[in-house]
């Protein structure tokens, strides 16, 4: 199974986004993106729930890889 970081990495893939890109539609800085993709911080229910909204993501996926 996927790790939270690898699930909002492979959201930005297949949206074929870089990571400063990406990080600019969430309004968030590409090293907190780099970081949140490396699992070396946790991304806000704020970030999770935007990323659910802007790419139409399942919330639930993204938090916790099930739906």
């Amino acid at each position: 199974m996927l790790t939270l970081g690898e699930r909002i990495r492979s959201i930005r893939k297949i949206t074929n986004l870089t990571q400063a890109e990406f990080a600019a539609e969430l309004r968030i800085s590409r090293p907190h993106l780099n970081k949140v993709e490396n699992n070396k911080e946790n991304p806000s229910g704020t970030l999770v729930r935007l990323i659910s909204v802007l790419f139409q993501i399942d919330e639930d996926w993204i938090k916790s890889g099930c739906k």
